[in-house]
């Protein structure tokens, strides 16, 4: 049983997992239900998911923030989960959807920015309609990997220099806000995480070792 998510069963307020493609959201909603709480699964309506058998589903419009706030209160929802994957599109600029974007510039969501920011601003502006948003690693504590060396190979002396490098350039990163992620082998940058993401890095990365023959 899960200490941290043991207050959410007593409530009559309910989780929502709001879910992108991958694994990651199932992986929680199961968790959820092995700990008897009844997760409701939101997703854009345009994506094909699977779910676990007797879990509530709701397609929703990813742009339609008013519908979407709507459905999410009409329910009893108070705890938000974001899991998965969901890309930008370039599709937005319609008539259509001139509310949402009047109330995405009033809370500053910037599809343009880089996914750190995207995801602060809209963590935001679900945080002003009254939800609280829950983090994965309270629902899967053990899904990330605890400080120090994950494996039984210890590292070299040139991957040391590759490590210290690399935070160095991460550093960078930050400050100006590319991205997350980067490759350093044998103290040459070959991959930096730009707006398509950590999966085209590694793609890139990964292409570049073949054709260049790159030894790692």
């Amino acid at each position: 049983m899960i200490k941290t998510i043991d207050k959410f069963k007593e409530t009559k307020n309910r989780i929502a997992v709001i879910s992108g493609e991958g694994n990651l959201p199932n992986q929680i909603i199961k968790e959820l239900i092995l700990n008897n709480i009844d997760p409701i699964a939101f997703f854009p309506k345009h994506f094909n998911l699977s779910f676990p058998k007797n879990v509530k589903t709701i397609a929703f419009d990813l742009y339609n923030l008013e519908n979407l706030i709507y459905a999410l209160k009409s329910r009893a929802v108070k705890y938000l989960i974001f899991a998965g994957k969901i890309t930008r599109f370039n599709d937005f600029d319609t008539s259509n959807n001139l509310k949402s974007i009047d109330l995405m510039k009033d809370y500053k969501i910037d599809l343009q920015n880089t996914d750190d920011k995207l995801l602060r601003s809209v963590g935001y502006f679900f945080e002003k309609q009254g939800f609280e948003i829950l983090s994965i690693q309270k629902i899967l504590p053990n899904i990330f990997l605890e400080k120090g060396i994950p494996s039984n190979r210890k590292p070299s002396i040139q991957d040391r220099k590759d490590i210290e490098k690399a935070i160095n350039i991460h550093n960078l990163m930050s400050e100006a806000d590319i991205g997350q992620s980067l490759v350093v082998v044998n103290g040459l940058c070959i991959g930096l995480e730009t707006l398509p993401g950590t999966d085209a890095m590694i793609e890139f990365v990964k292409n570049f070792k073949r054709k260049k023959k790159f030894r790692f």
